[in-house]
């Protein structure tokens, strides 16, 4: 068939999950030249119902999960080493030696005293790996109101950290000799 006697034809599809609807328009007429549908079984199990996807999909998004996870772990390493934190040496060695802190401890630390190097490293990649969840779950109204009241002391305790954490990240630089110093 020449490429002449495909554009005479438009073919139009319907997708669903039980079905799929097509039509045929001959555009040289102005006329549908064929149309039909389609039918066929859900995808899902006949007892239970739940879908004949949903074990694929879950293992897709676990390989997605654990893939993004190794390569968040793996640029937080780089980018210690690339700004010179650390040697490639010592972020080999960094979790080889146990240390008599916990990376929580360390966290809580490092907003009163200036944190070594391996310290802030190990509390950066902690952060990497331990970072927030927000849930797309659907939570009661009554719930809501319990977190509004809260959020006004919680957002206070974050900017207080926030303005510590700063002073911290300026007080590390200014030893290293990185950061420029403030008039």
């Amino acid at each position: 068939m020449n490429s002449s006697a495909l554009e005479r034809y438009l073919l139009g599809l319907d997708i669903g999950i039980t079905s799929v609807g097509w039509a045929v328009l001959d555009l040289t007429r102005g006329k549908i030249a064929d149309l039909g549908v389609r039918l066929f079984d859900r995808a899902e199990e006949p007892k239970t119902g739940a879908s004949l996807a949903a074990p694929r999909r879950e293992a897709r998004s676990t390989r997605r999960r654990l893939r993004r996870k190794r390569q968040r772990m793996s640029d937080i390493r780089s980018l210690i080493v690339s700004h010179g934190i650390l040697s490639q040496t010592d972020m080999d060695n960094l979790f080889n030696s146990p240390h008599p802190c916990t990376p929580w401890e360390l966290r809580a630390e490092g907003l009163d005293r200036l944190l070594t190097c391996e310290e802030w490293s190990r509390v950066l990649i902690h952060m990497a790996k331990h970072r927030g969840f927000k849930s797309n779950r659907t939570v009661a109204e009554s719930d809501i109101k319990k977190q509004r009241g809260r959020q006004g002391s919680v957002r206070n305790k974050r900017k207080q950290r926030t303005a510590q954490g700063r002073q911290q990240w300026r007080r590390l630089q200014d030893s290293r000799g990185t950061h420029p110093k403030r008039p």
